[in-house]
């Protein structure tokens, strides 16, 4: 699990990817990770799936001060 920033600069609210790897077959799939906020789409070249979820409004105002202060 890790938290990531949309990358839209319409955006860019943080949500929580938890990424589950499959087999290994020489990274020529894609991930596809949808912003649980505004929908904007990423794609990844792996094999991966990848499940996406808002936060909560605590944790957000946890996850921005902890990125404010680095």
């Amino acid at each position: 699990m890790k938290f990531q920033r949309c990358s839209s600069s319409r955006c860019g609210r943080p949500y929580q990817v938890n990424e589950f790897s499959g087999q290994a077959g020489g990274g020529t799939d894609t991930g596809v990770i949808i912003c649980p906020h505004c929908g904007h789409t990423e794609t990844r070249w792996c094999d991966s799936v990848f499940l996406v979820h808002a936060l909560s409004a605590e944790q957000e105002a946890q996850f921005e001060q902890n990125t404010s202060s680095v």
